[in-house]
């Protein structure tokens, strides 16, 4: 779902157009890809069907949102469906739910138990949506323990924003919207406008997005990039395209990636010429790699092509079933006396976390972190102090102050970030 790690080529302002620091926090999990001529097996696979895409009904039309956003020429999506119970627990851990667990605090509601999730990436900022039964109590008892304070309501959800940070979030029945950035409290209600179906939706006002939902469907976990790959493609087949889709998919032990490729309505695309581009180096996004499939099926409709691959048995048993980390989901703050010289972090609300998990970066001396007192997990109401007196490196010099999650699965990911008045 991200670009390949190893790739220093693209521009800044491509990256941060992309999601900015969402695509760091979920950089981890990139594979390697096949060299140049690589040979395939091609042939037809029975992947299970997808479902219709129900995440498009919050996808607000590029129009509905504020024109500062940065979001005209359009944004991207992150999904992620939570598996069923019995489902292996490598599928609770993808990259999708930690980058959704990225963008959010706890409230109060776990995400595996919410019937879909995902990101919207804008060029200012972003929105995590949660959508299932939420038990309003709960979040109500949850976020009274947290920096958010109630600040207004819109369409019969509560609006609350944090005086840390520039988050809203918007608290329903049916649903909960996070936003991020100097934007966040008017993409928020645009983003549930769209949900109840109030302003347009984005597939609603562009025939590409249609045509590349509705052929993509909705799967495990993946990424929609509205407006094509192109800016993370370095060139080849992929740079033409005006949609594409990625998704993972299990069925009992079998896996499966997904890919949709939508081309513009005069292109003169052939199942060849895209079995010529599956050669090439290019992202695949931290779906399991070509190299890890048994087969390959590719089939052309119209200006639409898929590309389904069949994972090796071998690479679901010996690395996606070592891949059982999951981010924990909490709801963090700081508190900074710069009279005192020190940062307090404090655990507010959610899952509780290994402390050898925890790294703090920014305008402090980590070496004066002080977490003996919490044992081995850190739990909701706890605290630890930091010394601002000495920053660890001219290089974290301003940015406050950082929380970032290791695993031991070989990714991490910052959950919280505080800027210092």
């Amino acid at each position: 779902m991200t670009p390949d790690c190893n790739d220093r080529t693209t521009p800044r302002r491509q990256v941060l157009r992309a999601g900015g620091a969402t695509l760091a926090s979920i950089l981890a999990g990139c594979n390697g890809l096949p060299p140049l001529g690589t040979q395939f097996k091609y042939g037809s696979i029975d992947v299970p069907q997808a479902e219709p895409p129900s995440y498009r009904e919050w996808f607000p039309a590029p129009s509905a949102l504020p024109d500062a956003s940065d979001a005209s020429d359009g944004y991207s999506a992150i999904v992620h469906v939570p598996p069923p119970t019995n489902a292996p627990t490598w599928a609770r851990s993808s990259a999708a739910r930690r980058a959704v667990v990225s963008n959010m605090d706890y409230v109060g509601v776990d995400i595996d138990d919410m019937d879909i999730t995902f990101l919207q990436l804008y060029g200012t900022g972003m929105t995590a949506i949660l959508v299932g039964d939420i038990d309003p109590a709960a979040v109500r008892d949850t976020v009274r323990e947290t920096a958010y304070e109630r600040v207004d309501t819109h369409a019969g959800y509560d609006l609350y924003e944090r005086g840390d940070r520039p988050w809203t979030v918007a608290l329903g029945p049916e649903a909960i919207v996070f936003g991020d950035g100097p934007h966040a409290r008017a993409v928020v209600t645009a983003t549930v406008d769209a949900g109840r179906g109030d302003v347009p939706r984005y597939h609603e006002r562009d025939a590409n997005v249609a045509t590349l939902t509705e052929s993509a469907g909705q799967r495990r976990w993946g990424r929609l990039w509205l407006r094509g790959i192109q800016s993370i493609t370095g060139g080849g087949m992929l740079e033409d395209t005006v949609g594409w889709a990625g998704w993972l998919e299990h069925d009992g032990e079998d896996v499966y990636t997904v890919e949709t490729w939508l081309f513009p309505e005069e292109y003169d695309v052939s199942e060849q010429a895209v079995k010529e581009a599956l050669k090439n180096d290019y992202p695949t996004m931290s779906l399991p790699s070509r190299r890890h499939a048994s087969a390959v099926d590719v089939t052309v409709e119209g200006r639409v092509a898929t590309i389904t691959l069949a994972i090796k048995r071998s690479y679901v048993n010996e690395t996606l079933a070592q891949k059982t980390s999951q981010l924990p989901a909490v709801a963090w703050r700081a508190t900074h006396d710069p009279d005192a010289e020190q940062v307090t972090i404090h655990h507010d609300a959610g899952d509780s976390v290994p402390t050898d998990a925890l790294r703090v970066i920014g305008d402090l001396d980590p070496s004066t972190i002080d977490i003996g007192h919490l044992g081995g997990r850190m739990e909701p109401g706890e605290s630890f102090t930091v010394s601002t007196a000495a920053p660890e490196t001219d290089d974290d010099a301003g940015i406050g102050v950082r929380i970032i999650i290791h695993s031991d699965s070989g990714w991490s990911a910052t959950v919280y970030k505080h800027e210092f008045e």
